[in-house]
């Protein structure tokens, strides 16, 4: 009885937290090679949601049994998600790549990998009346994290403001909404990082140089949807742009 009581007291505090959560398919095991991707639709569950500057907690979880494995010589990983907005709000005159919160990689148990890191993104509109459609938000694993290790998702702490701004992962812009994981090095072959279970424990390439030439040189992506993808499939434009290591890996 007294148990029972307590279950009844404690549950709602406890859905009250829960933080809201999608799963990302990332396609059968494989190492992704230059020019390779992994990507996933994935829906969290935030419709209705303002961007109103509080900060917005959210999980995008490896399922399928997948998982993503940084090997020794992959230089780093880039996060990029795209949160479908209701198209109703004026796209801001000035659209600057912007600090958007922070987040950090999930180990098997749910538990944050590494130090967080900044969340860079900003605003995107696709057809007439050119409202904002969608918000592009950019993650990164932070630099310092010792490897090889497997990653089974991305935590986002999301801090977004936009007058009007409400999320709709059901609306017309909802097509958008997907997770796209992308190696980065100083060469081709430090790029490499695979989708598990079936791969190697690691994966060694020959050293050409120190991996800081990549920390000091670029960590994010700032990645402009040039039109609309397809029912199956998005396409993207990717330019890279640069941060610092000790911005990199800033702790919120």
């Amino acid at each position: 009885m007294i148990r029972a009581l307590i279950t009844l007291l404690f549950f709602p505090l406890t859905a009250a937290y829960a933080i809201p959560t999608g799963t990302a398919d990332l396609g059968p095991s494989r190492i992704v090679f230059p020019g390779d991707a992994a990507r996933s639709a994935v829906t969290i569950g935030l419709t209705g949601t303002q961007l109103n500057g509080d900060t917005i907690s959210f999980d995008v979880l490896f399922g399928g049994g997948h998982f993503v494995r940084a090997f020794s010589q992959t230089g780093g990983l880039i996060v990029d998600f795209r949160l479908p907005l209701d198209g109703n709000a004026p796209f801001p005159s000035d659209n600057p790549f912007i600090n958007m919160g922070s987040g950090y990689f999930l180990d098997q148990n749910g538990n944050q990998v590494g130090n967080p890191t900044p969340l860079m993104g900003n605003f995107e509109s696709f057809v007439p009346p050119f409202n904002a459609d969608d918000v592009a938000i950019f993650g990164s694993l932070a630099l310092n994290t010792p490897r090889p290790l497997d990653l089974y998702g991305f935590h986002f702490d999301l801090e977004i403001s936009l007058p009007g701004g409400v999320i709709d992962e059901t609306g017309p812009f909802s097509r958008f909404e997907a997770i796209t994981i992308t190696g980065t090095g100083f060469d081709a072959a430090h790029t490499v990082f695979g989708i598990g279970p079936n791969i190697p424990s690691d994966r060694q390439v020959p050293e050409s140089g120190s991996t800081l030439v990549l920390f000091g040189v670029a960590l994010c992506a700032l990645i402009v949807g040039k039109k609309l993808p397809s029912e199956r499939d998005v396409d993207f434009d990717i330019t890279l742009f640069a941060i610092t290591p000790l911005r990199a890996n800033s702790a919120r």
